[in-house]
């Protein structure tokens, strides 16, 4: 239901959203890993989406594959935030050694970053 609302909203995606590309990096574990926080350039705050691209080996926005689902967000008024998987892109660490309980670990480490230095609740 959620997806089938994201792919709907990316459809109608006029694909001139106007934001802020925030770039940040963040440890975990023995990792260091790159990221994206993407801001309508509307006044905040703004809600926010944590962006859990699928498996394999990706990049924040997958090379602009999720670029009209991301923008689609940002026309609605919702920061988004997304990171190089470990060992692609900017990120150090090995994607093949994380499982969906990383993935998990990933987002709530994610939200807490959300919380604590920007003052969103995702």
């Amino acid at each position: 239901m959620v997806l089938g609302f994201l792919f709907l909203l990316a459809a109608c995606s006029t694909g001139t959203a106007s934001y802020q590309k925030q770039k940040f990096e963040f440890a975990y574990g023995q990792d260091e890993i790159s990221g994206v926080l993407l801001l309508p350039d509307a006044p905040g705050p703004h809600p926010a989406v944590i962006f859990i691209h699928g498996d394999g080996g990706a990049v924040w926005d997958q090379y602009g594959y999720y670029t009209p689902l991301q923008e689609a967000m940002l026309e609605a008024g919702f920061a988004v935030l997304s990171w190089d998987k470990p060992g692609v892109g900017k990120s150090g660490g090995d994607w093949h050694k994380l499982f969906y309980a990383g993935s998990r670990q990933y987002a709530y480490s994610r939200q807490q970053y959300f919380e604590i230095s920007r003052g969103y609740k995702p």
